[in-house]
């Protein structure tokens, strides 16, 4: 969820709930305070994926590493690309993720830009 102060990514084990990859602050930022709203979060293959809006660095998308099916802290994830999906000026935000298996690869596909500009749409799976 996102709150006021910024992203929340939350997990519940049948009696409590509890925030994951906690910055210290009760937020799920990955370490980039500037990451200042989940806008993506899906299931791809045997691996979750979370991304964020960020104005300033660009679009930054984690997933668990691989093995990781209780994720907890920030160390349970991994990066996916550079910020900005290599365009950090023109990717701040995501419009729409959605994941697509086609021949046995499970693909992530995601549409992003920003305010005013082109959308681009990129594709990655988890093997990459």
């Amino acid at each position: 969820r996102n709150t006021t102060q910024g992203p929340q990514l939350w997990k519940y084990n049948g009696s409590t709930w509890t925030v994951v990859a906690d910055n210290g602050s009760g937020l799920t930022t990955m370490g980039a305070h500037d990451n200042t709203s989940v806008t993506l979060l899906v299931v791809n293959g045997d691996r979750l994926y979370i991304g964020y809006d960020n104005t300033i660095g660009g679009v930054q998308i984690w997933r668990t590493e691989p093995g990781i099916s209780e994720p907890a802290s920030e160390a349970d994830f991994e990066p996916v690309s550079v910020d900005g999906l290599g365009d950090a000026i023109n990717n701040h935000r995501i419009y729409h993720g959605l994941s697509i298996t086609d021949g046995g690869t499970a693909y992530l596909w995601v549409l992003c830009g920003k305010e005013s500009g082109s959308m681009r749409i990129y594709r990655n799976s988890n093997e990459q």
